[in-house]
């Protein structure tokens, strides 16, 4: 309309996203200096407008003098909504309908507490615009991919890798001087060991560990004399010698240190229980959390565009809603200057004033009501966007046309991509595979468990460290094992479990079926809103087109005294009416499709917003 288009501001796109942000709070130096700007340029603008006004009045004033037949013509013109002849008045108070009320200009610029709107600007804002600030700033969009974050950090933790595992231990045990003890017992013993594990989990369910060692242990022993004496050593030569080269003084050996080194593996493997796919249940658990995480973003985003997308249409109508309640005024009040010309001219009668008189307050109540009402939704879209509240005095003006779009949408068509795409219908089906993977797992929890454990090492003996290094590959010592364990629950724990997972499994599965119910009537309800919308705006154009003609022919039957001012300001008011109920359709017409492109899962795609989910390993 020419009265959105005056009040708009016609900005490039970095400049209003500039504006935009400004939205969030500039500094007080720049605000106080955007103030100023802003007064001076209102105070010249309204130093015009006298001018023009004072201009137009004159030249009226020449026009009745000199050719009333002329003016009764203007006059017809003018009541039809001919903006080419309208007075400047009339053109500037359309202009600042939206962002003011009529008088808040007045009086003194400085007045912060007049009542009615306190906006004196509006920005223009396209929905792309507005879409790609809420994707920045909404909260509400950042707390789900927080959600996104834990969920995938969780899957990435279970994956299975290497794990490394180092040891250092001593010990040390002895014996009191005064307790005895046999001969040849171990009175005092210290150990000092180190190991190096490194295991891995199997995608099998099993283990694997491969260990490596170092002991050095050190013993004393308990020889007594009469051991000595027994021993005898002086009657065998040999072992004398041999004593001798143990210990300088003959004596037997009292204590001794050796040394161990260690190679070894284990492998552990669950047979019945816990075997095969079911070991792997948790870790595919966790990447579907973790996709169902991405999805939900995708959802929030979704649901959280489709808000923005609502609100935007409907702060478009609340706008298009002040416009025409604005030249509804400003038509009142042409017609009054109408009607007191006439009666000075004793064409009607005077009580003709007060009908008009009536109306025009009434239009003014209606006036105030929508810009305040404009204004709210203008608040309201900018705390959900996450843009401050500091900048009041600016709203924000939907630059989109208001007008409806030629695309057809058929209902299967939309209800077969919405059962492939729609982000809702997907969470349930990554829920149901995880409950599947419940139900496995809690139907494998009831078979008795049998595991398998095998394990071989070499060991090196030495009394040198060096010999038990250099004997361990030449396996002076090894160890093997092998090993089964039973295992099995009497009790009816295993199956209660198993009969909750598929309780669990049978609940997602009704929740789909439910959810794509739900989905298919909400698309029939939505296309159906489309096609009448598209139907009512025909109707409409059609409704204002005869409302014109019929406010027109009235205003005639008044000025040659066959019709009243309440006739004729019905007729006008059949007008303003032909004029909202066409905007409500368009508006309903642009939510149902944001309604059907979220549906049918195209919603992101349409505004270029790409949230994929980690494909599942």
């Amino acid at each position: 309309m020419a009265t959105a288009e005056a009040t708009a501001m016609m900005m490039t796109r970095p400049i209003v996203i500039a504006l935009i942000g400004s939205l969030i709070g500039a500094p007080p130096a720049l605000a106080d200096r955007h103030s100023r700007r802003a007064k001076t340029k209102a105070s010249k603008k309204d130093k015009t407008s006298e001018k023009v006004e004072k201009i137009d009045r004159s030249e009226k004033e020449k026009i009745e003098k000199t050719d009333a037949d002329d003016d009764t013509v203007d006059d017809r013109r003018r009541a039809g909504g001919d903006d080419d002849d309208a007075p400047a008045a009339r053109r500037e108070a359309a202009r600042r309908a939206v962002a003011q009320a009529p008088g808040a200009g007045a009086g003194d610029d400085d007045d912060d507490d007049s009542d009615g709107p306190e906006a004196t600007g509006a920005v223009q804002v396209t929905l792309d615009e507005l879409i790609e600030v809420t994707v920045r700033l909404a909260p509400e969009l950042a707390r789900a991919k927080t959600d996104q974050k834990t969920a995938k950090g969780q899957a990435i933790g279970i994956r299975k890798g290497w794990h490394v595992e180092a040891e250092a231990k001593y010990d040390k045990t002895g014996t009191g001087g005064d307790v005895a003890v046999e001969p040849l017992q171990v009175v005092n013993e210290d150990k000092l060991s180190g190991t190096l594990s490194v295991s891995r989990k199997l995608g099998s369910g099993g283990a694997v560990m491969v260990q490596g060692g170092y002991v050095r242990t050190h013993k004393e022993f308990a020889i007594s004399a009469d051991l000595l004496h027994l021993l005898d050593v002086s009657t065998d030569p040999a072992v004398n010698m041999e004593l001798q080269k143990q210990l300088p003084d003959g004596s037997p050996i009292e204590d001794t240190t050796g040394y161990t080194t260690f190679a070894k593996v284990t492998f552990n493997q669950p047979l019945i229980k816990g075997a095969g796919a079911v070991a792997k249940t948790e870790g595919k658990k966790l990447e579907l959390a973790s996709n169902e995480a991405t999805v939900r973003v995708q959802l929030t985003a979704e649901k959280m565009l489709r808000e923005i997308i609502t609100d935007y249409w409907e702060l478009a109508y609340a706008a298009q809603e002040v416009d025409i309640n604005a030249a509804a005024l400003a038509i009142a009040k042409e017609q009054d200057r109408i009607t007191r010309t006439e009666a000075r001219a004793g064409k009607v009668a005077d009580t003709e004033i007060n009908a008009i008189t009536f109306e025009i307050a009434q239009r003014t109540e209606a006036l105030l009501a929508s810009q305040n009402e404009y204004e709210k939704k203008s608040l309201a879209l900018r705390d959900k966007v996450g843009l401050g509240l500091e900048r009041r005095d600016v709203v924000m003006r939907p630059a989109e046309p208001f007008e409806i779009g030629k695309e057809e949408w058929d209902i299967e068509d939309v209800r077969a991509r919405a059962h492939k795409l729609n982000r809702g219908l997907a969470v349930l089906a990554l829920q149901r595979r995880a409950a599947d993977y419940d139900v496995k797992k809690a139907k494998n929890d009831m078979l008795p468990g049998l595991d398998l454990e095998l394990s071989a090492g070499v060991n090196g003996l030495g009394n040198t460290p060096d010999e038990a290094l250099s004997g361990a590959p030449s396996a002076n010592g090894f160890t093997v094992t092998a090993g089964l364990k039973l295992q099995f629950d009497l009790g009816p724990g295993a199956r209660g479990n198993y009969d909750a997972a598929r309780a669990r499994y049978q609940k997602v599965e009704i929740e789909r079926i439910e959810a794509e119910r739900q989905i298919d009537t909400a698309i029939v309800s939505a296309v159906h809103t489309v096609t009448t919308a598209r139907a009512r705006v025909g109707l409409a154009d059609e409704a204002i087109r005869v409302a014109t003609l019929n406010a027109k022919a009235e205003l005639s039957n008044f000025q040659m005294g066959r019709s009243n001012n309440f006739t004729v300001m019905q007729r006008q008011t059949d007008l303003t009416n032909a004029r909202k109920r066409r905007a409500r359709a368009v508006t309903e017409y642009h939510i149902a499709v944001a309604q059907l492109q979220a549906l049918s899962g195209t919603l992101l795609a349409q505004y270029d917003i790409n949230i994929r989910p980690k494909m599942e390993r």
